[in-house]
């Protein structure tokens, strides 16, 4: 993704929670030489410009290969499953 000159009144996108793909708008308000001054409703952050991007397909296109699988959810024991097949995979930490 090229640089890009954010100007104040922007709306820029940012994780709110990386692991989970979590983003959310905010609003450029300033730019302090080192960081923007950013703001959703009454919430203000200062961020690096490397966290905030023009769109949501661009914040998770910025995602690793392995940040961005999704979480699957834990093996659930069926009735085929053996006792040994069930405590092999709590030691592993499968359930």
């Amino acid at each position: 993704m090229e640089k890009r000159d954010w100007k104040p009144g922007d709306t820029c996108v940012m994780f709110t929670n990386k692991a989970k793909g979590y983003t959310a708008e905010f609003t450029i308000e300033n730019f302090d030489g080192m960081y923007y001054g950013i703001r959703r409703g009454q919430y203000y952050h200062r961020v690096a410009p490397s966290r905030i991007f023009p769109t949501r397909e661009d914040a998770l296109a910025s995602l690793a290969p392995w940040e961005s699988e999704e979480v699957t959810e834990p093996a659930v024991p069926t009735d085929e499953d053996t006792d040994e097949e069930i405590c092999q995979g709590i030691q592993m930490g499968g359930m």
